[in-house]
Formats: structure tokens, C-alpha cells, sequence
């Protein structure tokens, strides 16, 4: 169930954020409420997904005898970021025209934009929550 919530507020963050960009950024385009929506929830849902992978191979890593920590970042490294590009690739796929991320490295700094700008809003945003629970208590 967090995961689900987790998918939600992160989807809801990604079409802001997307819907920003593609109003304010040449390298941004989005055809309409509805292809933000569907393609945040894509990318929401593979940046959990992947978040999620990274944490059960990092385990596994951690255990072996010979050079852990090196396994460990090579894989998380791998994961993490060559998950970005698989999700790219499928919004390319299922949208086409609809969405498009153009720009240096053919778009690839675009999206990556929206990326670290959406952890980023969830890193602050958790931050605050935290806080809040802090007080709380």
C-alpha cells in the first residue's frame, strides 16, 4: 500500500513538473493533461520499481567476499541510472509524438532534467514531512 501511495504522490510531483517544463522549455514537449498523467505514472512507477531493485541488489552485493562495495556501486550505478533510459524509451514507445525530449544529447538532458527535478521536490517535501512528525510527537 505505501508503494502505492509512494507511485501516487510522485506521479502527481512528475505532471507538475513535467506540465512546467513543457509550458516554460523548447526541449519539453507534452501534448495534453492526459499524456503528462499517463507518462508520469510510467515513470513513477519505474523509479520506485528500480529505487526498489537497487535496494535488494545492494544487498546482495554487500554479502559477497571479494570487492562488496565495488559490486555494489557498479550495480546500483547500472540500475539507477540505465533504468532512466528504459523509461525514456518506453514513453517513447507508447506515446511517440505525444511526448517528446529534445535538446542536447537528443533529449536525454531534458528528461534527465525532469528526473532530478522531481527527486528533488520529493526530497524537500519529505524533509517537511518529516519535520512535521518531529513536532508532532
Amino acid at each position: 500500500m505505501k508503494m502505492l501511495k509512494d507511485i501516487a504522490i510522485s506521479s502527481v510531483i512528475t505532471t507538475i513538473v513535467m506540465l512546467v517544463l513543457n509550458a516554460s522549455w523548447d526541449w519539453v514537449f507534452i501534448a495534453s493533461l492526459e499524456v503528462a498523467v499517463l507518462a508520469s505514472v510510467i515513470l513513477a512507477g519505474m523509479l520506485k520499481g528500480a529505487i526498489s531493485l537497487e535496494k535488494v541488489m545492494a544487498a546482495y552485493f554487500l554479502t559477497h567476499k571479494t570487492m562488496p562495495k565495488l559490486k555494489r556501486g557498479v550495480s546500483s550505478y547500472i540500475i539507477l541510472v540505465g533504468s532512466k533510459f528504459v523509461a525514456m524509451g518506453v514513453i517513447a514507445m507508447l506515446f511517440g509524438q505525444h511526448v517528446a525530449f529534445t535538446g542536447a544529447f537528443g533529449g536525454v538532458v531534458a528528461f534527465f532534467a525532469i528526473i532530478f527535478a522531481v527527486l528533488g521536490i520529493e526530497g524537500v517535501i519529505g524533509k517537511v514531512i518529516a519535520r512535521r512528525e518531529v513536532v508532532a510527537v
